[in-house]
């Protein structure tokens, strides 16, 4: 039995809002994504990527890279829109499962209107997996597939280049929230809600904790109160501190 053939369609739209957010917490700045690095995590055997922007350029190492790419175009006017994007993508993977060589897609968007096509590949057999962002992918859209990947601050992190990487590295560590150091007599700095759950950032030895006592109970570890907050902020959500 030959192994499936998987193609992944990337929603550059999508990728580059949420991702760029991300940096811009982190980082800084922009960042730079890694495609290679995000081949490799998913596995694909082919990789295309939609995008609308106003300097193809940018995708001159993208196409180096061996990914298709395929630009839509903007609108004219002070709010500049995305045009064709969405159309393109849709086209693409409707094609592809036609002529037969894709047994497994993988789409990396958040957008909702991508339900029809995703109903119909799998109407075809085709096993179509969604990745988008944790905080802005549609319910709608994630019910229809037969898997569902999340996508965080973590593989952000992970697909950033190596270059970016080492001008902040994510140094934050999980831990079980069972093992919250109740027995240190940690220094509390601040509490705060999340979700109606408590949020607690305590210091003890240099060492900052944030345990969020939420339905997973988790603790996080740092050397830096700011990144703790900031991780914890791009990974669930803004705590409400006291």
């Amino acid at each position: 039995m030959t192994n499936p053939t998987t193609y992944l369609f990337v929603d550059g739209g999508h990728l580059r809002k949420y991702y760029e957010e991300f940096a811009n917490k982190w980082f800084g700045n922009d960042g730079e994504l890694d495609f290679d690095k995000i081949k490799a995590d998913f596995n694909a055997d082919k990789c295309f990527y939609f995008d609308c922007v106003d300097d193809e350029s940018k995708f001159r190492g993208l196409r180096k890279s061996n990914w298709r790419v395929e630009l839509g175009y903007l609108s004219s006017g002070n709010k500049r829109t995305q045009k064709e994007v969405d159309t393109l993508i849709a086209v693409s993977m409707v094609r592809y499962s036609h002529i037969g060589k894709m047994d497994k897609a993988i789409l990396l968007t958040g957008d909702g209107d991508f339900r029809p096509v995703v109903e119909e590949l799998i109407r075809m057999d085709i096993d179509v997996k969604i990745v988008g962002d944790k905080k802005h992918t549609s319910q709608r859209l994630m019910g229809e597939a037969i898997a569902v990947q999340l996508i965080d601050i973590d593989d952000y992190y992970k697909w950033t280049k190596e270059s970016v990487r080492t001008q902040k590295p994510l140094e934050i560590k999980k831990y079980d929230g069972t093992t919250y150091p109740n027995l240190f007599s940690p220094n509390s700095i601040k509490e705060g809600n999340f979700m109606n759950h408590k949020v607690d950032l305590v210091e003890n030895e240099g060492l900052y904790y944030l345990v969020y006592k939420g339905d997973e109970f988790l603790g996080f570890s740092a050397n830096n109160q700011l990144d703790l907050e900031i991780y914890f902020e791009l990974k669930y959500g803004e705590a409400d501190w006291n």
